[in-house]
């Protein structure tokens, strides 16, 4: 019995120092797994970010046979420069649109991208 809860407390004490680190040590987010490095200083471009972001998060719901449309560029330039309200105010759920997704927020970066991209008048490039 003593072996055990030697073997047992010799384990758990190499597991406690193991998961510790030195408060002098800085995690970098650009080598976390689970950090999104979001560049929107370059361009935006609809083809390479944009229709990705529609395409994974609107389509199912705004396809070509719904009312509204985000099936292809000119759809959804129409859409992003409405003056009733933009994709972005709709994606930021800034309350001047419907708030879409519903229920849940695209990342900060997304919603970062599509607002460049549409404040530069939502090009086709």
């Amino acid at each position: 019995m003593r072996f055990i809860s030697f073997g047992l407390l010799s384990s758990l004490s190499a597991l406690m120092v193991a998961c510790t680190f030195d408060k002098g040590q800085t995690i970098n987010p650009a080598t976390s797994k689970n950090t999104e490095i979001c560049d929107t200083a370059a361009v935006v471009s609809y083809s390479a970010q944009i229709s990705d972001i529609i395409a994974d998060n609107c389509i199912s719901c705004h396809g070509p046979a719904e009312s509204v449309k985000l099936n292809n560029h000119s759809n959804v330039q129409a859409n992003a420069l409405a003056p009733t309200g933009s994709i972005y105010s709709s994606v930021s759920h800034d309350g001047t649109a419907i708030p879409m997704p519903p229920n849940r927020l695209l990342s900060s970066c997304d919603i970062e991208k599509i607002k460049k991209w549409v404040n530069a008048g939502a090009p086709n490039n």
